[in-house]
């Protein structure tokens, strides 16, 4: 009985909060116009009714842009780029987002049960999985959705499900592929990129390559640079020997610890080595240990090979591969209270540009051990610049 009353409380107060009013999606999809030639579009929406009563503001860099109403979508145009999505109640939710001209990127928003209030919940959606959700959802934007007459007979689209491989579970900054966005009810063509050509970085061997590594659990942000020494025998060292690529920029040899597991943790040959399959679906198994002041890594992780994916790098739309990383990791300290074995899983994503000849972005996030030999690792490194 308790459980009856619960849920009928909760049924009305979704009542009485009310849900988003408006034009419904699939009444006026055809009319919105399409993003500018050199704008992307992201389009946020909460299709879901659950903790209804709560409505953080939704801020896009930092600006209020709409609302976590239920029942609601509403989109923003934006150029070429990084931003990040924010939402608070007694947690903040962030996401970051690419935007590539002419495309759309789906961001789900919802409500999880939290201590006190709801917790906001932000997450990238293929538009296999948005595009049949937001047929019944009303528009909650700021601007006039309508733009022409609505043809009765026009009908949203919809996506069949996809035969694919499944899409990842991990939270990654992906612009969707092109797809049926609303403006005129068809497939778009793929579009012409207004920004400027991945062809602009050096295509030799670069002197500096620098990353940005960004600590996702808080802490701030610091460049890493490999600067280039010498090539002797086909051996292009950097940063005083301690990395060594072939001149078609597979890793020989990698002694560095400048950027967190993405060089202390990599497998032999890189997290994408040159010699394996990078066709959809293709994986292998890496069981490797790597030695690290006084200390010992070792990782026992399997790789699936994903899809293309256009990621945007040093101000340029870039096509990568996504290879993603899941397993154990066993990390033996160097101190008498870290010194037993201490494992926990282990999850990371390399996105390797075929185009540069490698990893343009790397994420990875994993937890274990216990008392003073617990570890955290909650981070992503990207491609700042090749000159």
């Amino acid at each position: 009985m308790k459980r009856w009353h619960l849920w009928l409380a909760t049924a009305l107060l979704a009542l009485l909060t009310g849900c988003a009013s408006g034009p419904r999606y699939s009444d006026v999809y055809q009319n919105i116009p399409p993003p500018a030639e050199d704008q992307g579009r992201i389009l946020f929406y909460r299709s879901s009714v659950l903790g209804a009563a709560v409505q953080p503001d939704l801020r896009l860099d930092g600006n209020v842009v709409g609302s976590f109403s239920p029942r609601g979508f509403f989109y923003v145009d934006r150029p070429l780029g990084r931003y990040t999505a924010q939402a608070r109640t007694e947690v903040e939710a962030r996401l970051d987002i690419d935007v590539i001209p002419q495309r759309t990127s789906y961001v789900e928003m919802s409500i999880g049960i939290g201590f006190l209030v709801g917790q906001p919940r932000l997450k990238l959606r293929t538009p296999v999985e948005a595009l049949p959700e937001l047929n019944d959802l009303a528009y909650i934007g700021k601007q006039a959705p309508v733009s022409a007459p609505i043809s009765p007979a026009a009908s949203p689209p919809v996506m069949a499900a996809s035969t694919s491989a499944p899409v990842s579970t991990a939270q990654a900054t992906v612009t969707s592929a092109p797809d049926r966005v609303p403006n005129s009810g068809t497939a778009d063509a793929v579009p012409s990129q207004t920004a400027a050509p991945a062809s602009n970085f050096p295509t030799g061997i670069p002197h500096v390559i620098e990353y940005r590594l960004d600590d996702r659990m808080g802490g701030p942000p610091r460049n890493v640079s490999f600067r280039f020494l010498e090539q002797v025998d086909g051996r292009v060292s950097f940063n005083n020997g301690t990395w060594i690529e072939s001149p078609d920029g597979a890793v020989i040899e990698s002694n560095s610890q400048i950027a967190g597991d993405f060089d202390s943790a990599m497998p032999p040959g890189g997290w994408v080595p040159k010699a394996n399959d990078l066709t959809p679906g293709a994986s292998w198994l890496s069981r490797y240990s790597r030695k690290s002041g006084g200390g010992r890594t070792d990782m026992d992780v399997t790789a699936v090979v994903g899809g293309k994916e256009t990621l945007v790098i040093a101000g340029r739309a870039l096509p990568a591969v996504r290879v993603d990383y899941r397993g154990y990791t066993t990390r033996i300290g160097n101190s008498v209270a870290s010194s037993q074995n201490q494992t926990g899983k282990y999850e990371a994503t390399a996105w390797y540009s075929p185009e540069l000849r490698r990893v343009v972005r790397f994420a990875a996030k994993t937890r274990g051990g216990i008392g003073g030999g617990t570890f955290v690792v909650d981070e992503e490194l990207n491609l700042v610049s090749m000159r």
